[in-house]
This record gives C-alpha cells, sequence and structure tokens, in this order.
C-alpha cells in the first residue's frame, strides 16, 4: 500500500452487518468477543489480538478483514477496525516508524462464519509467498 506521505495508523470499514458477536484468528483456532462495549471490562478493551482474520457475520452473510502481519483488530457497532501501526510511547517510542509493506484483505461472504470458509481464506493469504 502506498500512501504517498499520509500516515495511516488503522483501516476502518462500516458495515451492514448487525451482531453482538465477532470472530477473531488466534493462534490455537477462532475466539468470539463481543462488539459492545456495555460494561466496564468491556470499555476498558482497545483491542483484539486477530491472527489472521476478523469475521463479522450474520447467519446470511458477512464480511472478513484478513491480515498477513497485522495482529490488532477490533469490531465495534457495526465498525471493522484493523490496526497498521503501533505508537507505544514505551518502552520503545520509535516503534513502527519508516516505511511499511502491509497485505491485507476485504472478503465478503455468505452464510455465517462457520459456512463461510474464511478460516481457510485467511490460511491461504497468509501462507502464500510474499508478492503474491
Amino acid at each position: 500500500m502506498r500512501t504517498r506521505g499520509l500516515t495511516l495508523t488503522l483501516v476502518a470499514l462500516p458495515t451492514e452487518v448487525r451482531s453482538p458477536y465477532a470472530t477473531y484468528g488466534t493462534q490455537f483456532g477462532v475466539v468470539q468477543r463481543p462488539t459492545h462495549r456495555n460494561t466496564l471490562q468491556d470499555q476498558a478493551k482497545f483491542e483484539a489480538c486477530a491472527h489472521g482474520f476478523t469475521d463479522f457475520s450474520e447467519a446470511n452473510y458477512g464480511v472478513a478483514m484478513i491480515s498477513r502481519d497485522k495482529y490488532g483488530s477490533t469490531v465495534e457497532g457495526n465498525t471493522m477496525r484493523l490496526s497498521l501501526l503501533r505508537a507505544p510511547t514505551s518502552p520503545d517510542p520509535e516503534t513502527d516508524q519508516g516505511e511499511h509493506n502491509i497485505s491485507f484483505g476485504i472478503l465478503p461472504h455468505t452464510g455465517s462464519f462457520g459456512q463461510s470458509g474464511v478460516y481457510l481464506e485467511a490460511m491461504k493469504f497468509n501462507n502464500a509467498p510474499y508478492g503474491e
């Protein structure tokens, strides 16, 4: 992705999906997390760890964000977000500076997450040689 002088720290994707949960890939499988901020614990969470994909689905359709090398994602309300750069002040205030090549995809699908094939598509995307 070339931004020509712009600094993008996240990608936000508004959707028409309405669901109380989103599904995130982890190193050991998948986990569902709420898409609302009803409790103090929910409000304290900035993003979820997502290895490979985040899926937001209803019973008949949904959309997934697939990422090869970005691991912070969140779904709040009906908006999906993928963090592209980290900007911590400690322990390393110089984190993620410079030029980056970032690969991610948006995958609309029919059916629920379990029927969609998102997991397999994310594995194909994440294990493809760079440049493809």
